[in-house]
């Protein structure tokens, strides 16, 4: 039997694979039963709503932007702040590209009403403070 983390990550690739093929994601968690080989039950202990799904897959959007941008920045190997925010701008444009329903969907969201606690409101939230945060490393590196 599987762990609820491989349901929910198999869930998750699900909804992003469905996104990218239609455009949107899954109105009706029993056509997505169906299309993820599982029970709606299972889906339902998962995620109760579309709601829930749709939180999730913003979640892994923004997990996935930040690994990249943050990659961008190891890989420019610099510590110029012009450096790295050049870098981290190729890296959020290179992964836009290859993702465009996430992208999308990220995008129709953050125009959107942000519901507080969800993983749009952290993600906004946090990167003024690090922002802030790396005001001084910047100052002193140029």
């Amino acid at each position: 039997m599987e762990s609820r983390g491989n349901i929910y990550q198999t869930l998750i690739l699900a909804a992003q694979s469905h996104l990218e093929e239609k455009g949107y994601i899954p109105e009706d968690l029993d056509d997505f039963a169906a299309r993820c080989s599982l029970a709606a039950d299972e889906i339902l202990a998962v995620f109760p709503s579309t709601s829930d799904l749709r939180e999730g897959l913003i979640y892994q959007a923004v997990t996935l932007l930040n690994d990249a941008l943050r990659d961008g920045v190891i890989h420019a190997a610099s510590d110029d702040p012009l450096v790295q925010l050049r870098a981290i701008g190729h890296a959020y444009l290179k992964w836009a590209e290859a993702n465009p329903a996430l992208f999308r969907m990220l995008v129709t969201a953050l125009n959107g009403p942000i519901e507080p606690d969800s993983t749009l409101h952290r993600y906004t939230s946090s990167m003024p403070t690090f922002t802030i945060a790396s005001w001084p490393k910047h100052r002193i590196v140029g």
